[in-house]
């Protein structure tokens, strides 16, 4: 997830091992949903971008989920 600090554009790249949806949930520090996108299903190295440049500057959690897996990243937005 680059680049981190960011100005408004962010970047991941990921790589899915099983064929479920992949979504990734963007949450302020308020705990609400400020972006959530359904990629659909995915398998292999993924990449994509976002932009949060719309948002106010501050932290942000960025939630990833494929299937039963999830993983939490920390954004800063500038």
């Amino acid at each position: 997830l680059y680049p981190n600090p960011g100005t408004g554009i962010f970047h991941f790249r990921t790589d899915i091992t099983s064929s479920q949806p992949f979504i990734m949930e963007v949450f302020n520090l308020n705990g609400q949903l400020v972006l959530n996108k359904n990629y659909g299903i995915q398998t292999g190295m993924f990449e994509s971008s976002f932009d949060l440049s719309v948002q106010s500057p501050g932290i942000y959690q960025v939630r990833f989920i494929s299937g039963e897996k999830v993983i939490h990243k920390k954004i800063i937005l500038q």
